[in-house]
């Protein structure tokens, strides 16, 4: 197996001195509790959601992910459970992490802050039978053969927030576990991933909401990903947005809420990257049932100074 995953390894570790490990989401501010554990139990009593992602369009084996986390809270709103499922397909290698999450939350008047532990197991599964060579008759690499491993991994944040604005750290892959088939094979390092999360939700007219929100990644040997998000809400219905990803892409979006409950959302990235030669950019959608069932207040508590129903 130095046959196929030593070439694989050679080529994922060079990559990933200049990227992240984990799958990155233009639509972000929807995605927080796969950045962060304590975000569990923030949203309403049940929130399910769905992501799909094409990126890079035009590139043979361009990255795909998929995505459904469930989350909720309980304890009268003291605690929080989330499970998130994960797929990334990049060319033949696919990366599946289940992920389960646990919050605790401590009320104050106007503000909930919340911790969050996580703990989840990672299937990487390599295809031989994708890999096209520049030999097809090389005795080192068997195209032929197809392997899989499991890591486990764990993560741990805080989140505080209300319903004006909200902060968050995290830290993902704290064990910095290692990809291994077998005993003879190269390891792959997971380092761990720094998660920062600001927001703001500002409006002079109620009909009006504009959601701030600015996010940050860090990984050791990695440049800084930084995301900054506008998104104008009309009377908590429909959004649009713009998304400036730093250094990669600009991010045009786009939503509709239906019968309180349900939301669909859609964004387009704009390449700005050199790469923007090569694709004809990235689309993701998502969509979201988060409801309180028959309560009609929209958030877990009443915060003190409330201005803003829930957004999304």
């Amino acid at each position: 197996m130095k046959k196929i995953y030593f070439f694989l390894s050679i080529s994922l570790l060079s990559l990933n001195g200049i990227s992240q490990q984990l799958p990155n989401f233009t639509q972000f501010e929807a995605n927080d509790l796969f950045f962060n554990p304590a975000v569990a139990g923030t949203k309403k009593l049940i929130d399910v959601r769905t992501d799909y992602r094409m990126q890079w369009l035009g590139f043979d084996g361009a990255p795909t992910t998929k995505t459904i986390t469930l989350n909720s809270r309980f304890m009268n709103g003291k605690m929080g459970a989330g499970f998130c499922l994960y797929q990334d397909e990049t060319g033949p290698t696919t990366r599946t992490t289940y992920l389960l999450d646990y919050a605790y939350h401590l009320k104050f008047n106007d503000a909930e802050l919340s911790f969050g532990l996580d703990g989840s197991m990672t299937e990487y599964f390599v295809n031989g039978g994708l890999i096209t060579i520049h030999n097809s008759m090389d005795p080192a690499i068997n195209q032929a053969v197809t392997q899989k491993a499991w890591t486990p991994d764990a993560g741990a944040g805080l989140y505080l927030y209300n319903d004006r604005y909200h902060f968050g750290l995290s830290v993902l892959n704290l064990m910095q576990g290692t990809e291994k088939f077998t005993a003879s094979d190269a390891r792959l390092p997971f380092a761990p991933h720094i998660y920062g999360s600001l927001g703001y939700n500002f409006s002079a007219n109620p009909d009006y909401i504009f959601e701030h929100t600015l996010f940050i990644n860090y990984v050791a040997g990695s440049p800084f990903l930084v995301d900054y998000s506008l998104r104008m809400h009309y009377k908590e219905k429909m959004f649009i947005g713009l998304c400036y990803i730093m250094k990669d892409a600009i991010s045009l979006q786009a939503g509709m809420t239906f019968k309180t409950d349900f939301q669909v959302s859609y964004s387009y990235d704009l390449v700005t990257s050199p790469l923007h030669l090569y694709n004809s950019g990235t689309h993701e959608i998502m969509l979201i049932y988060s409801t309180d069932l028959k309560k009609k207040k929209g958030t877990n508590s009443d915060f003190q100074k409330r201005k803003y129903g829930y957004l999304f």
